[in-house]
């Protein structure tokens, strides 16, 4: 995806950061102001990831509606008060939080719609000025060739499936009955099932993947007793997602990170934490936990850089080699004199098409391969 693309994903999930860790308090103020914040964050997640698997018109366009329209409500509650809520028509007070939301919304509008205008039909070149300085420093979420992908997706897979077992065992280890500890790890055996049946469809394999890779670390969260020391399984399991090195798995690892705390954490939090910090603020500590897990993948984004870079220099490399070696092997053939090349074993490694007219070459020996039988013909 183009950078400015990219840019726009990071603004979308850190906004939707934001709302997700201010749930707590609407839903204090009124049951609607929570739900609508729960609505608005899920849509910007979602969007997000969308405008980096498809940059289309529709999808950008959606997205400057989406926020735009965020940015509008905001301004109205915050200046003449909203019609609903326990103090209708009453306008509401504002903090820092809200008026970093309201610029980072304010950027993905102005980008969507710039990006739009400038390249109509489908985004290709990235933004000029400061977001292309920024941009710059992104990967570009290339694919891996395919014999790479395969390997590591092996191994990734092997981790997931290793962690079965473990689970188990953990569970037995910290007291829990066999028929729990053994339901856990059975619990994810779809992932397994999954897997293997999407196994040639790489961006769906790399997804199931990684969700069974972080299901994996809320179910060691949950057998610890919602041990913070246990949370750094989830740091792991990122680390290991950026392998990939695409941003779907990657934004969707990030998500289902802060979800996974806030809502999990809303319902029992002493199924999450364990710090009553946490638990009297589960959406709060989920977004933080996800902003942590975010700073986190800095170093494995700059690795998924540098690996981008260093693939498309040997990509270059490969081409010029083979237009240097297209270029003499034309100005071998256009020479008017027979040309043998043999290497230091003795072994034939090249002729041109003039030393086989004057010496007469059969077409058979020549097409069957066989090195000793072309030298005894030409020597």
């Amino acid at each position: 995806a183009p950078r400015a693309i990219q840019l726009l994903a990071v603004a979308s999930l850190a906004v939707a950061s934001i709302h997700i860790g201010v749930c707590p308090e609407h839903f204090n103020e009124a049951l609607l102001y929570g739900i609508f914040f729960v609505i608005l964050a899920s849509l910007q997640l979602t969007w997000g990831a969308m405008v980096v698997a498809r940059q289309t018109r529709t999808i950008l366009v959606a997205g400057a509606l989406l926020n735009g329209a965020t940015i509008v409500l905001w301004l109205v509650s915050r200046t003449s008060g909203l019609p609903v809520g326990p103090e209708p028509w009453q306008p509401e007070t504002f903090g820092w939080l809200d008026i970093a939301a309201s610029t980072i919304e304010l950027a993905i509008v102005a980008v969507s719609l710039r990006v739009v205008l400038t390249y109509p039909r489908r985004v290709r070149p990235s933004l000029g000025s400061p977001f292309a300085r920024m941009g710059a420093l992104l990967p570009n979420g290339t694919p891996l060739p395919e014999k790479v992908w395969r390997q590591r997706h092996r191994w990734i897979r092997a981790v997931f499936w290793a962690q079965l077992p473990a689970i188990a065992v953990f569970g037995v280890v910290r007291g829990y009955s066999v028929e729990l500890s053994l339901l856990m790890p059975v619990a994810l055996l779809p992932f397994v099932v999954l897997i293997q049946i999407f196994d040639a469809h790489r961006r769906a394999a790399m997804i199931l993947t990684s969700l069974g890779l972080l299901s994996c670390s809320a179910e060691f969260v949950y057998l610890s007793g919602g041990s913070i020391e246990m949370h750094f399984h989830y740091f792991v399991m990122v680390g290991l997602i950026t392998l990939y090195q695409d941003w779907w798995p990657f934004l969707i690892a990030i998500g289902y990170v802060v979800l996974q705390h806030g809502a999990v954490g809303a319902i029992d939090p002493r199924v999450v934490y364990d710090e009553q910090a946490a638990i009297n603020n589960p959406w709060t500590w989920a977004s933080i936990h996800g902003l942590f897990i975010l700073a986190m993948s800095a170093a494995g984004i700059a690795s998924w850089k540098l690996n981008e870079v260093a693939l498309g220099h040997v990509a270059t490399g490969a081409k010029d080699l083979q237009r240097t070696l297209s270029l003499l092997s034309s100005t071998l053939d256009a020479t008017a004199d027979g040309i043998l090349v043999r290497g230091a074993d003795g072994r034939i490694t090249s002729y041109n098409q003039r030393f086989i007219e004057l010496w007469g070459v059969p077409e058979d020996i020549l097409s069957n391969g066989d090195d000793e039988s072309r030298q005894g013909a030409f020597v």
